[in-house]
């Protein structure tokens, strides 16, 4: 065994300093500046009245919209499409809420028609939600179905809370459109609502983003029901109170987007979730919602409209699906990998004794019937591989061991067996002209062990003993007596090997 010396550490990296380094705001100020800021806003929102407390709630979301440019100029490529919805959500919102302003209080609009009045809030929402929900997925790639269960439970309560609690408290008058809009965000931010707190539990690295978000979508959904709950005939706008929801929104999806948690969102260290009980019934329940609703308003006579709770079910149904889809993956991986590792090695990833034995008694019994050339079944033992084991540890003889699996494939054919028999014992089964495989396989595997194998600081060499018996067509030889042959031949070389270096080493002293 040779020692092999340790390159040189590398020299540490220093972290960039001057100003091409950007400089990442702490969690600490971030924190600070979403009280200060959100309080002052509100404090102005409070003081003012009018066009000027509209005024204030309108230049609250430019906060958000500036922080994701910030946010978008020092991301990677790969992280900017879900920032860039972020962003054009934001931008809507504010060109919605700006609008807003000139229709109602310069044009006297009560309440405002336009497309941008009617259109520009849900369009504002559907962006920002998407956005949120594609930041949600990165840190919990592991766990996303967890997430999925999260979000469909979330959506089936925002369905109850709409019939038993939203709905009935509704002005009649209402136009259907605002109806359908109330819902429709409802059950969208209720979604995205669950998705983010389960999020922010699973990933703890990336939490103070992830709960910023949830104040963001919580608040949202606030300041919308309670604009909508507070419409009458004379207040088609709803109650003025609902814009200090959206300036607490806003400030916390610029401190969210500031945070430091917010620049790393990779996959992270959270385990894949199992579907328990709990969760199965939870579902169940979900999918159960629906029909209940649709009963109680057959039986009680709410005054909702079926068309309502249907088509929200219409966005349940495919989670539930999927999610169930995702369990058919995983339930089949784990077969494939549970057949995998019944036939094959888990250290190398060669098929085990088992695959060996059999594909062994296929190939004699091709060779006795005479529909192929004959059979060869190589046995290899590695040598010496104990004292590799006792001088370096069995991990060392771990990688020793893949290094010659990898090895010995290659130089096989494709056709060609290659499987570990137990130990540091490999079998080949090769199927063709026997003298011909002898001359020409047999060889390129000796060649193949000939390189020196670095592990650690030392080198070992995998030389082995080969031993190979030859079976022709239409011989009747079983498989153990084809293995036990190999088996035998193989020793023999071993003993023969050894008895070398043994006559060798005692010879050197006398020609020293």
């Amino acid at each position: 065994m040779t020692r092999v010396p340790r390159p040189a550490p590398p020299e540490p990296t220093r972290p960039a300093v001057g100003p091409s380094a950007p400089r990442a705001t702490s969690g600490s100020s971030t924190h600070r500046g979403f009280v200060l800021v959100t309080a002052a806003f509100l404090v102005a929102f409070l003081a003012l009245e009018g066009a000027a407390r509209d005024l204030a709630t309108t230049l609250t979301c430019l906060l958000p919209t500036a922080a994701v440019t910030v946010r978008l100029r020092r991301a990677a490529p790969a992280d900017r499409p879900p920032w860039f919805l972020v962003l054009a959500g934001l931008v809507v919102l504010c060109v919605y809420s700006a609008g807003w302003m000139v229709e109602h209080h310069l044009l006297g609009a009560q309440p405002p028609t336009s497309p941008l009045a009617t259109l520009g809030l849900p369009v504002g929402y559907l962006l920002l939600v998407a956005g949120m929900a594609l930041l949600v997925r990165r840190p919990v790639q592991r766990d996303g179905g967890t997430v999925v269960d999260a979000t469909i439970i979330a959506l089936s309560l925002a369905l109850l809370l709409w019939v038993l609690v939203v709905e009935p408290h509704l002005d009649p008058e209402i136009p259907t459109f605002v109806r359908v809009r109330t819902m429709a965000v409802l059950v969208a931010v209720s979604a995205v609502a669950g998705a983010v707190a389960r999020a922010a539990y699973l990933a703890r690295s990336r939490r103070p983003f992830l709960v910023y978000a949830l104040v963001v979508v919580v608040a949202i959904l606030l300041g919308t029901l309670t604009r909508d709950l507070t419409m009458t005939a004379d207040a088609p706008t709803g109650s003025t109170w609902a814009g200090a929801f959206w300036i607490v929104a806003y400030g916390a999806g610029a401190a969210g987007v500031l945070h430091p948690a917010a620049a790393a969102l990779a996959p992270d260290e959270s385990r894949p979730g199992r579907l328990t009980v709990v969760r199965l019934l939870a579902l169940g329940a979900a999918l159960a919602v629906c029909p209940v609703l649709l009963g109680i308003e057959e039986v009680r006579q709410l005054g909702t409209d079926p068309r309502l709770i249907i088509a929200a079910n219409l966005v349940l149904v495919p989670l539930v699906v999927a999610r169930l889809a995702q369990l058919a993956r995983w339930h089949a991986e784990a077969e494939d990998q549970l057949a995998h590792l019944a036939t094959h090695d888990e250290l190398t990833g060669l098929p085990n004794r088992r695959v060996i034995d059999a594909r062994v008694q296929e190939a004699l019994a091709r060779a006795a019937a005479g529909t192929t050339r004959g059979t060869v079944v190589a046995f290899l033992d590695l040598d010496d591989f104990k004292e590799v084991n006792d001088t370096l540890g069995h991990r060392a003889g771990d990688q020793l061991l893949v290094v010659v699996a990898d090895r010995l494939r290659e130089a096989l054919r494709p056709e060609d067996l290659l499987g570990r028999f137990g130990g540091d014992e490999f079998v080949v089964v090769m199927e063709g002209e026997p003298e011909v495989l002898v001359e020409t396989v047999l060889p390129r595997l000796a060649s193949a062990l000939d390189d020196p194998v670095l592990l650690g600081d030392h080198v070992v060499h995998g030389a082995a003993s080969v031993g190979a018996v030859q079976v022709a067509p239409g011989a009747g030889t079983t498989a153990e007596e084809a293995l036990s042959a190999a088996d035998a031949t193989m020793y023999e070389r071993k003993a023969a090997r050894r008895r070398l270096r043994t006559a060798t080493a005692l010879e050197e002293p006398s020609t020293g």
